[in-house]
């Protein structure tokens, strides 16, 4: 069993992805300011999201790392939005009205995409 740099075991790809979509289309279904018109487009989020965290996360995080040290943590939830802003700008039909609804909803899919994996525990 492979090990993840983040710490815990390694969760299969498919099941990462389909995890995250189902955290963007319920965030999306509840949150008026996000606009997805399909379960497809959020598929399609989940592996623009996963692609791009892959290659800017930690690269994000070491250009902000003062912001983060002074702020105990709490700007990588502003690293977060700022990729899922990224998402938006890339994958057609995604959109959310704001930045600070992008916070929010960067929030609210990170807790559910917990929950989901904590749910259904498959690796």
């Amino acid at each position: 069993m492979e090990i993840d740099p983040r710490g815990g075991k390694k969760l299969n790809p498919i099941w990462t992805i389909l995890a995250f979509s189902v955290s963007v289309f319920l965030v999306a279904h509840f949150l008026p300011a996000v606009h997805l018109p399909g379960f497809g487009t959020a598929i399609v989020v989940a592996i623009v999201y996963g692609v791009l965290n892959f290659l800017l996360y930690y690269l994000l995080v070491f250009l902000s790392l003062p912001f983060i040290l002074v702020t105990f943590g709490l700007f990588l939830i502003v690293i977060n939005a700022i990729l899922l802003r990224l998402t938006m700008m890339i994958v057609p039909g995604f959109r959310i009205d704001g930045f600070f609804n992008t916070i929010v909803a960067s929030v609210l899919i990170s807790i559910l995409n917990t929950l989901i994996r904590w749910a259904f525990p498959l690796a």
